[in-house]
């Protein structure tokens, strides 16, 4: 998405289809796909790069996502070059059902409401709450989930957070490294913590400082091993492109 003029609105101008893509070569062909944007001379209108991916939770998986944001093509990380988030194609509303879709942007209703909601950080002991996780996550203060891969039930959790319509969802492979609370809220330490409307907002921006090398280990605003860290965010109005005209008699000419 590019703009043709200086603060002009962000038009698709450019689709790549290709559907026999090794799992391997993911991350080189989208790193291909940023170099002929960076190229283009309409990115001077446009202040940051993002990379967005929408696939379904499956396949996210099955592809280990966050392996892609470092392939090297291009001589630097992706992940060093743009943001790069994921969307969960089960959230999307063409995919959602009415209800599903409802909750999710219901959430961000009241984060933008409320100014904070909840995040859930599945990174310390289970044993702090006996409250099983997919209740929890019915709570629609909920907004955020963070999951390390080393727990047996990741993918579980993730699953759960998904299909109950929670809108940012956050997975680490790294096997060792701080839980999401301890950079989105230092001051509170446990498995529940308060985040901002400003911090959900800047949440892909934050780790593409990390992953680019713009704040350093000693600053606060630091996020160890943020390679290694893949997050679904789906707000609720993602920018997609126009569906192609249909096909009819009247179109012949």
């Amino acid at each position: 998405m590019l703009s043709q003029r200086g603060g002009g609105e962000p038009e698709f101008c450019d689709h790549d289809l290709q559907a026999d893509v090794a799992p391997d070569m993911i991350g080189a062909w989208v790193g291909l796909m940023l170099s002929r944007m960076e190229a283009d001379p309409r990115v001077a209108h446009h202040g940051g790069r993002r990379v967005e991916l929408v696939a379904p939770l499956p396949l996210l998986d099955r592809l280990q996502a966050e392996g892609w944001q470092r392939d090297a093509t291009g001589g630097a990380p992706l992940g060093a070059r743009a943001e790069v988030v994921y969307r969960a194609e089960e959230l999307l509303p063409d995919h959602a059902g009415r209800d599903l879709w409802g909750t999710c942007v219901n959430r961000w209703r009241q984060l933008e409401s409320n100014g904070e909601a909840l995040a859930l950080d599945e990174y310390h002991d289970r044993g702090m709450d006996d409250e099983p996780l997919p209740e929890r996550l019915r709570d629609d203060r909920v907004i955020v989930l963070s999951v390390p891969s080393r727990l047996n039930h990741w993918y579980t959790q993730v699953w759960s957070a998904i299909t109950l319509g929670v809108p940012v969802v956050v997975w680490r492979s790294s096997e060792f490294g701080r839980g999401i609370g301890s950079w989105l809220n230092p001051v509170r330490v446990g498995r529940e913590v308060t985040v901002t409307l400003e911090e959900i907002r800047a949440l892909p921006e934050v780790l593409h400082s990390s992953r680019s090398g713009r704040v350093s280990p000693s600053e606060s605003g630091y996020i160890e091993g943020s390679l290694e860290i893949a997050v679904i965010y789906n707000d609720p109005f993602p920018v997609l492109p126009e569906p192609p005209p249909q096909l009819s008699t009247d179109s012949i000419r």
